[in-house]
């Protein structure tokens, strides 16, 4: 590494772990480096908006600047392209259709799909919104996302119609569910919304907002089988939500 980007990486981590102003002094003392040399940066990164003065004691401090720009850095990060080369693999391995959805409050929306090749069809469009929370994944995952006492109070207003005889028909036997589901990580719907279909769904958080990844296919009777493609799942948003 350039020795003027450690040295300019080593200041702000200095001032993160210290958490407070430090004077010219202070800095080299704490840096163990020459005070010509940590002048020489400190006024380049003031002349920049990086780093003020903010007393009498000629002490310094970082600016917001470096936090605004890496806020707007991230909220331009290309995170959908990443998404939907990880979704694409996980499509091809598994032979399963995928979808990420983006959590608004109480609903969520479906804004990247990728269908599996073959025969077999889960049909998903861009923009549609989760439907049936009581008897999809996705919905599922919505539910368990919410605050406990928010979560109760949608979970008792919520049609509850029975698309399939898997359908959960009880909002004690919903709420059951989704708290074990939270427990595991990931939620399921075996047969619940159409017959011989399975989805599977897990929670990813990105950039301060939440998000629904799913698995569509095929239903599984092999408990193994349903746990394997859980757990890819499960490593492909904790592969997303890690810092790149």
């Amino acid at each position: 590494m350039s020795k003027i980007v450690k040295r300019t990486l080593d200041f702000f981590e200095l001032f993160e772990r210290t958490r407070r102003p430090l004077s010219l002094s202070g800095v080299a003392r704490e840096l163990d480096l020459p005070a010509s040399s940590c002048h020489d940066v400190l006024r380049t990164l003031v002349e920049h908006g990086f780093v003020y003065q903010p007393g009498e004691r000629g002490e310094y401090y970082p600016t917001q600047r470096l936090g605004l720009l890496a806020a707007e850095i991230a909220r331009n990060d290309p995170f959908l392209l990443r998404v939907r080369t990880d979704l694409r693999d996980l499509s091809a391995r598994h032979g399963r259709s995928c979808f990420l959805a983006r959590i608004d409050g109480k609903t969520a929306r479906y804004v990247l799909v990728v269908e599996a090749y073959g025969p077999w069809r889960y049909h998903i469009e861009e923009g549609a919104e989760v439907r049936h929370p009581h008897a999809t994944s996705a919905g599922k995952a919505l539910l368990g996302q919410l605050t406990p006492e928010v979560r109760a109070a949608v979970i008792a207003a919520l049609p509850m119609p029975v698309l399939t005889p898997q359908t959960i028909q009880t909002r004690e036997d919903l709420a059951a569910d989704i708290e074990m589901s939270r427990a595991r990580g990931w939620y399921l719907n075996k047969e619940e919304s159409v017959r011989t279909a399975m989805t599977i769904s897990v929670p990813l958080h990105w950039n301060a907002e939440d998000y629904i990844l799913t698995m569509a296919g095929p239903g599984v009777s092999d408990d193994a089988e349903i746990n394997a493609i859980a757990a890819d799942l499960a490593a492909a948003a904790r592969r997303l939500e890690a810092p790149r």
